[in-house]
């Protein structure tokens, strides 16, 4: 059980590795990353995903990523909620907040609501640690 589990993981990292570098897929993870952690009728998701075909990450990372961390990006919805609401009512921001909501692009990006702004300022965070450590994985 244990060498197919072995052998299905190989074949894997061998279909993901490709021809690309640790660099872009650990990159690609990343960026899948977010587009995963993000609700995905904001434009921040279609931004992250026009990204993705902008630049030459490996694409099935970031698929797989973005998979991923959809799934554990529902079950973290109380604390995305819990960061916005911080974020978003915290005194000092709160005339950088209307004066952001009063430009024409902003209602698309839906940075207003607190899962969205929790999620995207989560995911940024979280952004390098995931680089840096799939990046050391592949190489």
């Amino acid at each position: 059980m244990f060498l197919f589990i072995y052998k299905t993981l190989k074949i894997l990292i061998s279909a993901i590795r490709g021809s690309d570098s640790p660099k872009q897929i650990g990159f690609g993870i990343a960026v899948g990353m977010m587009i995963g952690l993000l609700p995905k009728d904001s434009a921040f998701a279609m931004m992250f995903g026009l990204f993705v075909f902008a630049t030459s990450v490996n694409l099935l990372a970031t698929t797989l990523s973005a998979i991923t961390f959809a799934l554990i990006g529902s079950l973290c919805d109380p604390l995305f909620h819990q960061v916005g609401l911080f974020v978003l009512t915290h005194e000092n921001l709160e005339a950088t907040w209307v004066w952001l909501y009063q430009q024409p692009f902003s209602a698309w990006t839906r940075f207003n609501n607190t899962v969205v702004m929790g999620s995207l300022l989560v995911g940024l965070f979280l952004m390098f640690p995931i680089y840096y450590y799939s990046t050391g994985f592949f190489e």
